[in-house]
């Protein structure tokens, strides 16, 4: 998944976006979780991803400034929605968009 799309700063990434993380080990160079960007461009970073947090788990929303756990393990964002058409998004990479299905909708 690391290879899919094209790397955006984080400082430009927008909804439909995918914000890729190191796993629970921060040292491990390897992506180990991935969210979905809600958030528009501009606005503080907003992501909804599968925690197994003991205290959080589950699908959940979080703020990528909510602790320094994202800014630790943070790999990059990758853009693989390119433009909008009338039908929807035109999507570079087919197996991006059955990863994106196990999202649900949030808007």
């Amino acid at each position: 998944m690391g290879k899919a799309g094209k790397e955006v700063p984080l400082s430009q990434c927008r909804k439909g976006d995918i914000i890729l993380f190191r796993g629970t080990n921060a040292r491990n160079p390897r992506i180990g979780h991935a969210g979905l960007i809600i958030s528009e461009q501009g606005q503080p970073v907003q992501f909804i991803h599968s925690s197994s947090n003991k205290k959080k788990w589950g699908v959940i929303i979080s703020s990528f400034d909510e602790s320094e756990y994202y800014a630790k393990r943070f790999v990059k964002v990758v853009r693989v929605l390119y433009k909008k058409a009338p039908g929807g998004a035109f999507f570079r990479n087919k197996s991006i968009l059955y990863i994106l299905l196990i999202f649900p909708a949030v808007t």
